[in-house]
């Protein structure tokens, strides 16, 4: 693994993301090297057009001047009533987009505790969300309670044999689970992002219906799902890398995982599942970018 420190110029960056108004990436790369990942992107801006996705983080440092006065700046902001998306005055700010804020040199370096505490520090008025697959995110529960915040934990399957073929260094989901409860015994407000929806369970309903059943019963009622978004040349990178992993059928359901049949097959399963559980979701339906109109309209339903 490769790690290197870098100087940002700024810290909060405005976002076009359906729900997040800014987002923080306090980590370049991502140690997880999860094979779907659409974040691979990034490496041609980051110097990394060499280095395996998931080989190599980029840890900004020496940031606590630039961030407290960015967060001053939307401070004066929220007091003048500027309006953010979905008409509100208040901003949220996601950790992290294409990245992971609770990967494992979390630990080591505390780049996200930091910046909770300095959000604590300048007393944000705004919202933050945190998105992970980090077992981490409970040591900084002391913090999320002084915030106010919504924390989100990516699982996309309970299958541990699924989670290592796609989610290669992530923890295993059964893990994430226990983080998730241990988030909501502690009433910090969850929420599970199952990004990407895996194109076979539109035809294993019973897997994806014990998901959500787990999800329930972990004490998270609100979900954000996304089909699965890659460009044509990184689906054709992760349908080599699967090759020789799992069976035809698997291939064939990722190669036609983008047809507007299958989408809708998934859909449907979704929704009833979202019924039978009596689940939120965000944007009442599954996000998908391979046939959004607009920045606005993401959302099948």
């Amino acid at each position: 693994m490769k790690i290197n420190t870098i100087q940002p110029k700024t810290m909060i960056v405005s976002s076009k993301l359906p729900g997040a108004d800014f987002v923080i990436n306090q980590y370049s790369g991502c140690s997880y090297g999860c094979v779907y990942c659409y974040a691979e992107f990034t490496r041609k801006f980051t110097n990394h057009l060499k280095d395996e996705w998931g080989s190599y983080v980029d840890v900004k440092t020496e940031f606590e001047d630039i961030l407290r006065k960015e967060i001053k700046t939307l401070n004066k902001k929220i007091g003048n009533k500027v309006i953010w998306k979905n008409n509100s005055i208040l901003p949220d700010i996601l950790m992290s987009s294409v990245s992971d804020p609770y990967q494992g040199i979390e630990a080591k370096y505390k780049v996200t505790r930091r910046i909770l505490e300095i959000f604590i520090d300048e007393n944000y008025l705004g919202k933050l969300s945190i998105l992970t697959k980090g077992t981490l995110v409970t040591r900084d529960i002391d913090l999320f309670r002084k915030l106010n915040i919504q924390v989100g934990m990516t699982i996309t399957s309970l299958g541990d044999e699924i989670s290592r073929i796609f989610e290669t260094n992530a923890p295993l989901s059964t893990d994430r689970l226990n983080a998730l409860r241990k988030l909501n015994k502690a009433d910090i407000s969850t929420y599970v992002c199952i990004s990407p929806l895996f194109p076979h369970f539109a035809d294993d309903t019973d897997s994806l219906d014990k998901l959500f059943n787990e999800i329930k019963e972990a004490g998270t009622d609100y979900l954000f799902i996304e089909h699965i978004n890659l460009p044509p040349k990184r689906m054709s990178l992760l349908i080599k890398k699967l090759a020789n992993r799992v069976d035809e059928k698997m291939i064939d359901k990722f190669q036609n995982s983008q047809t507007i049949d299958h989408k809708a097959r998934l859909v449907q399963t979704v929704d009833k599942l979202i019924k039978k559980y009596n689940f939120r979701v965000f944007g009442g339906g599954v996000l998908d970018h391979e046939n959004a109109i607009d920045g606005t309209n993401f959302f099948v339903k």
